[in-house]
């Protein structure tokens, strides 16, 4: 099949009848379910949507059990998708969500790998990271299994930008940096270059912004030997947001006008949407408000326009952080809230989109076992196919009564659910205010306290799988002297910076609050200690003494950090829990200040072996010489 289709790709009534001998050769369903469901791609590409049908019938009669029954239930909702015409493309997801759910306990390689690499992309673009992620191991282990060393590299990639979004960025960077040695290894300079375009943008989110120049600059040379005139725009888009997070935003303003004229001169409508969101961006930073929000309603209009959820809550989040530093409060609570809202349609929408499939997969399974039965009957006398219809009819008129009284209750619960609704939106904004700190658009302390339980039940789940979880409280230096020499007006921004620096160094399954006033914490994990100490460093090295431009004036800012692993082991085991773990790392935080700030202290062993809790907590520097515990510290830049 692989070679049929890099054969007669480009000659899809070659490859259908091609298609037809391979298919007259084989009586195996699977191979008969593969083929037919490349049949209907090539038909759909010819717009021959009437054979679709007719291929749909061929393969609904094809007797098989087991996993081969799975493949050709996945080949029909493939062939049904590739019969949708414009008007049905809404029933595009819950076509690719059956294929994918039949085809993942299926052995048919060539089709588990096809559909799973759809659903990735649909999930991807629903901003459902999890589901994405499994379906890309699933492609990946596919292609190992048949030593297909193309598309390993293409799952790699896959898995990678998934990665990024889920948090476990280093992971990314490794995955994308083995399909690019993939690439290389089989001379696919195309995808090489997609792949180095990838890896720029992961390097982004590492802030490893040298590497991420670099590896650009590789891409531009590949490209222009390619004659890939569709790059350099994706180039600049990238160095555009480079410069940003660099402070140097004539650099980035210039990149994105650059982006938005050659995204005109192709009518590319997205490219130059984002040209204009970036630029709405920008001249907030330069101090152009009429004009930034200009720029900014006619980019986002686009994304709006097509449903891009995922897109929108992160320029609404980078407009937030963007109007907090130019000092207007007022509309950065107002673009932090239009974040928080995405955020939750995206979360709902993720729910809804799981119960639309569930409900699919029901209705198709239906319709499978319907069709079985009308087989059977079929085979039978003519006496039996009446009985079946006298029997269809008399299912139909019950139908019709259940659907009287089904309509009576709907109107009930319709009334009650109208009645409800605006008590219900309330309720949810209440819930939100809440758990949300105000000036930073972070959880608040509260919102840690209620989850304590479920955070020390994680921490002893990673402990005994041999990782290590960690719970981290984060001091700004000096933060008083800020606020007495310059005024709370720059302490509020200065608070707002460091949470932006934190929220950008951690992962979406790491927790972060405000803890209150000019503290915060973080909940996370780790494979190893190492890695912890890794994490840790990076942090420190974000923080590293910065400039806050505030009203002219430039303000110095570094942090310290308490941290401390869990669970430690206390001698008395119910005194270990999150509570005990924020006063340990409280104790550390209060030695990393006392040892002259601008870095890091752990409690990474407990021994207690002469000392009591109390005595061990009042000076963990002597409790170190002691030989009870073990520290760990990571001094930060200077």
């Amino acid at each position: 099949m692989d070679q049929l289709a890099n054969r007669y790709g480009d000659k899809p009534e070659v490859a259908l009848r091609h298609l037809a001998e391979l298919k007259a050769k084989t009586s195996i369903p699977v191979e008969i379910a593969t083929a037919q469901a490349y049949r209907c791609g090539l038909l759909s590409g010819l717009r021959k949507y009437k054979e679709i049908s007719t291929v749909i019938s061929e393969l609904e009669s094809i007797p098989a059990d087991g996993s081969q029954r799975q493949a050709k239930l996945a080949a029909v909702e493939l062939c049904k998708l590739y019969g949708l015409d414009e008007s049905e493309r809404g029933k595009y997801d819950n076509l690719v969500a059956a294929a994918f759910h039949f085809i993942k306990s299926a052995q048919a390689p060539t089709l588990r790998y096809w559909i799973s690499t759809m659903y990735v992309d649909m999930t991807s673009r629903q901003g459902r990271a999890r589901d994405a992620m499994e379906a890309a191991k699933i492609a990946l282990n596919v292609a190992r299994s048949n030593n297909d060393i193309r598309r390993q590299s293409t799952a790699l990639r896959d898995l990678a930008l998934i990665e990024v979004d889920f948090g476990s960025k280093e992971d990314a960077l490794a995955h994308i940096d083995e399909a690019i040695r993939m690439a290389q290894a089989g001379s696919n300079t195309t995808s090489e270059l997609e792949y180095m375009l990838n890896r720029g943008f992961i390097l982004t989110s590492l802030h490893r912004i040298k590497d991420a120049k670099k590896c650009y600059q590789q891409a531009e040379t590949l490209a222009a030997e390619l004659n890939r005139d569709d790059i350099p725009g994706i180039i600049w888009s990238n160095l555009s947001d480079i410069a940003y997070q660099e402070g140097k935003f004539l650099d980035s303003k210039a990149l994105s006008e650059k982006l938005l004229h050659w995204a005109n001169s192709r009518k590319d409508i997205r490219m130059a949407a984002y040209a204009r969101v970036s630029l709405g961006i920008v001249h907030i930073r330069l101090g152009q408000p009429e004009l930034a929000d200009t720029y900014f309603r006619d980019g986002i209009r686009y994304f709006e326009s097509e449903k891009q959820l995922v897109d929108m809550k992160e320029y609404y989040g980078i407009r937030a952080e963007a109007l907090a530093a130019a000092g207007d409060f007022k509309r950065a609570y107002y673009s932090l809230e239009k974040k928080l809202d995405y955020s939750t349609e995206i979360d709902q929408n993720s729910r809804g989109h799981d119960a639309a499939e569930l409900r699919e997969l029901l209705k198709t399974e239906q319709r499978e076992k319907e069709n079985l039965e009308l087989r059977q009957q079929a085979q039978q006398s003519r006496v039996a196919v009446k009985e079946a219809q006298l029997r269809i009819q008399r299912w139909w008129l019950l139908a019709g009564l259940l659907g009287v009284f089904l309509l009576a209750a709907i109107q009930v619960i319709w009334f009650s659910r109208r009645k409800n609704q605006l008590l219900e939106r309330e309720n949810q904004h209440l819930d939100r205010e809440r758990y949300l700190d105000a000036l930073t658009g972070l959880h608040n302390r509260r919102y840690l306290m209620d989850r304590k339980t479920q955070m020390w039940a994680h921490a002893l789940q990673e402990h005994q799988r041999g990782r290590c979880a960690a719970i981290m409280i984060i001091d700004a230096d000096f933060f008083k002297k800020v606020n007495d020499t310059y005024g709370h007006a720059a302490g509020d921004a200065a608070l707002i910076e460091i949470a932006h620096r934190l929220k950008r160094n951690i992962r979406e399954t790491d927790l972060l609050v405000r803890w209150g006033g000019e503290e915060f914490v973080i909940f996370t994990d780790a494979p190893n200690q190492e890695g912890l100490i890794n994490q840790i460093d990076r942090l420190l090295k974000d923080f590293k003494p910065f400039p806050l431009n505030f009203e002219g004036q430039q303000i110095t800012l570094s942090v310290s950090i308490g941290y401390a692993l869990m669970p430690l082991n206390w001698a008395d085991q119910s005194q270990a829990d999150i509570d005990q773990s924020l006063i340990i790392a409280d104790s550390a935080l209060y030695l990393a200040k006392s040892r002259g700030r601008n870095r890091a202290i752990g409690v990474h062993l407990l021994r207690q072996q002469k000392l009591d809790r109390h005595q061990i907590l009042q000076d963990l520097s002597l409790t170190e010489g002691a030989g009870e515990v073990i520290l760990v510290e990571s001094a930060g830049p200077k």
